[in-house]
């Protein structure tokens, strides 16, 4: 991810952070204070930075933010991004935008476009009801006036995106028109969050955002919010709108489109 403006209108603030990690921190990898007080697995808190995402659950990512890296770090770096910060040696430092009202642009990310999967949809009908192979919890339902885009290249619906009209259900909802040909498991598919909805979970490698797994859900990550939606289908950058957005997506063939949100910290450590 990366900066775009500061909801205040401030010039981006950058300060070296000691940061721990067992492998690397990304470049555009959003960070956190480290949350364990148990400086023997390294973590260092509370003076270093570790990555924003949690493998546990969602409501853990971007908790108590510092900021986004904006320089990559790994273990052949001297010193190691994997030296303890409780130590009287030379910890890991990366430059890292700061500010507290920053807003940062993600990309949605996919299989087609990242290491994050899609959500494989059971059943999509002619009457634009749609199920997905997941049960999100009741706090992490799909919400109306989402959109959702078939990712999967294989699917006999790539490329076709719909809106989301009504949630029945957690795993049931009515979509704005029917697929333009007969749905199979193949189309597996993304959520795209409009603006002023709670964020989607970080990316594994915290440089994105992604809803395709048991722990990464639609508008779950209390700690970030949406600013704006946009997109890129081989058009450049557009800001996403329900009236417009909705069923036809101009692309080239066999090209995936590209999904954005700009997304600003709720709980920043600064803040």
């Amino acid at each position: 991810m990366k900066w775009v403006y500061d909801l205040c209108g401030a010039e981006p603030i950058i300060k070296d952070i000691p940061v721990y990690d067992a492998a690397a921190i990304a470049q555009g990898e959003m960070l956190m204070l480290a949350a364990s007080a148990n400086f023997t697995v390294g973590t260092g808190f509370p003076n270093a930075a570790v990555s924003a995402y949690s493998s546990t659950v969602v409501t853990a990512h971007a908790a108590k933010v510092v900021g986004v890296s904006l320089e990559a770090k790994d273990t052949d770096d001297s010193p190691s991004v994997a030296t303890a910060t409780d130590t009287t040696a030379e910890v890991c430092y990366v430059k890292t935008i700061v500010n507290p009202n920053a807003v940062y642009r993600a990309e949605i990310l996919s299989a087609n476009n990242g290491t994050c999967g899609d959500i494989a949809v059971s059943a999509w009908t002619a009457a634009g009801d749609c199920n997905v192979a997941v049960t999100p919890t009741a706090a992490e339902t799909m919400l109306t006036s989402e959109w959702m885009y078939v990712s999967n290249a294989e699917g006999p619906n790539f490329g076709q995106l719909r809106l989301v009209l009504d949630t029945a259900t957690a795993d049931s909802f009515q979509l704005d028109s029917a697929p333009t040909n007969t749905s199979t498991t193949a189309d597996r598919v993304i959520f795209i969050p409009h603006k002023l909805q709670y964020g989607m979970g970080l990316s594994n490698v915290g440089t994105g955002l992604s809803n395709g797994s048991a722990v990464l859900k639609i508008a779950a990550c209390t700690a970030l919010r949406v600013v704006e939606t946009l997109m890129d289908a081989d058009g450049g950058l557009e800001i996403m709108h329900n009236h417009t957005h909705k069923t036809s997506l101009r692309k080239k063939a066999g090209k995936a489109a590209k999904f954005y949100n700009d997304i600003t910290c709720l709980d920043h450590c600064f803040k």
